[in-house]
């Protein structure tokens, strides 16, 4: 399912405006002002919390539209209209899913848990290559420089090691086992 792009903008309007149609009939009341807050959600680029939240009452309203069907007498049209609108919103519940995840929102912050939560995972961490590859900071050495031509390179080499230090000392902590 991932790979089929569903626009959440153009499902959302679509369900708005079947809501907007069984309005002033016998339907579920709250099936308009959940798609106008749909709307918002899905234009909303600098926060994932509204269409966050908007997947939620979506995923939720299913169940609610299901009750609606069982507990009210309705137009034959208008009940036609609210199943078709009941069914379209299971493939708008996964375009937002995917949506989600595509802004970088992991599947179980989305179900509620979210934070520090080690299961739904830290979605606002932002992770970043220690060293500085690519910022062009003094001192930092980019991948295709050369270590003498880096910013902040010794000018000269370091001086050999010496060679009169004394050998290793003998190990003195082991008896000698005599051999029969």
């Amino acid at each position: 399912m991932d790979t089929v792009a569903l626009d959440v903008s153009a499902l959302v309007l679509i369900q708005t405006s079947l809501a907007f149609i069984t309005a002033p009939f016998t339907s579920p009341t709250y099936n308009f002002p959940l798609f106008l807050f749909g709307v918002y959600a899905s234009e909303n680029k600098e926060s994932n919390e509204p269409l966050r939240l908007f997947s939620a009452l979506v995923g939720l309203s299913v169940l609610f539209d299901f009750i609606w069907l069982l507990r009210h007498d309705y137009n034959g049209l208008i009940g036609f209209v609210v199943v078709i609108a009941m069914i379209g919103k299971i493939p708008t519940f996964y375009s937002i899913l995917i949506a989600l995840r595509h802004r970088g929102l992991a599947f179980g912050s989305v179900l509620g848990r979210g934070g520090d939560d080690p299961i739904a995972g830290n979605a606002n961490t932002v992770w970043a290559m220690p060293g500085g590859f690519g910022g062009g900071k003094p001192g930092y050495q980019n991948i295709d420089q050369d270590l003498e031509t880096a910013p902040g390179a010794p000018s000269q080499p370091p001086p050999p090691p010496p060679t009169n230090l004394p050998g290793p000392s003998p190990v003195s902590h082991q008896a000698t086992v005599p051999r029969a």
